[in-house]
């Protein structure tokens, strides 16, 4: 169920081959379908028209934690043990903010249902450490999508979307166009589309 994404580039190539739109609408990561999802013209918009219709991208969630009840952790570790791995990283909540473990604070969006009735994340732990392999967890704390942020087309976009006590509008504009450089720098090898955003006062 919606494991989809378009066979591209990395980001990072797309960004500096194709514009940082193409980067985020045409992201060749399933984990980020919601938000190209967003687009009309995106592949994933078509993509999810011609399967599923109209359907939202919230009426997957109870589905797919329902799935989970079936789920043996032991035949993962197994399984990563026999491939020779020698540890384990699970994604415990990504940009769509689905908690793969139940926990105690609900979230105040989306309430307790957007969260596992099963706690995933610490049967997987206990299954791979079983298995003499190390865990570890990756855990999307700074942007979460059911709370602002849906539809990141660009890099400015994206360093908007993160929660922060000081609201990005009160922020010195050097500030922000410092972190922005930097990120075109290291992904894109350029700066002067960010410079031009920053002139343009568009952030």
């Amino acid at each position: 169920m919606l494991a989809y994404a378009p066979i591209t580039d990395d980001p990072f190539t797309l960004a500096r081959e194709k514009g940082e739109k193409e980067a985020f609408t045409e992201s060749p990561y399933s984990e980020w379908y919601w938000n190209s999802l967003q687009f009309p013209e995106s592949s994933v918009a078509k993509h999810h028209s011609e399967k599923y219709g109209d359907k939202p991208y919230e009426d997957f969630v109870p589905e797919w934690l329902e799935a989970t009840h079936g789920w043996q952790p032991e035949r993962w570790a197994e399984l990563f043990s026999a491939s020779g791995a020698m540890y384990c990283v699970m994604g415990t909540k990504h940009h769509d903010g689905v908690l793969l473990w139940p926990s105690a604070t609900p979230n105040p969006h989306k309430g307790s249902a957007w969260s596992s009735s099963r706690d995933i994340v610490g049967e997987c732990a206990d299954a791979v450490r079983s298995e003499g392999m190390r865990f570890g967890v990756y855990y999307s704390g700074g942007i979460d999508w059911t709370f602002q942020g849906l539809g990141i087309d660009g890099w400015a976009g994206l360093y908007g979307a993160i929660r922060r006590t000081t609201p990005i509008t009160r922020m010195p504009t050097r500030t922000i166009a410092n972190s922005l450089v930097a990120i075109n720098q290291m992904c894109c090898g350029t700066t002067s589309d960010t410079h031009a955003l920053v002139k343009d006062q568009q952030i």
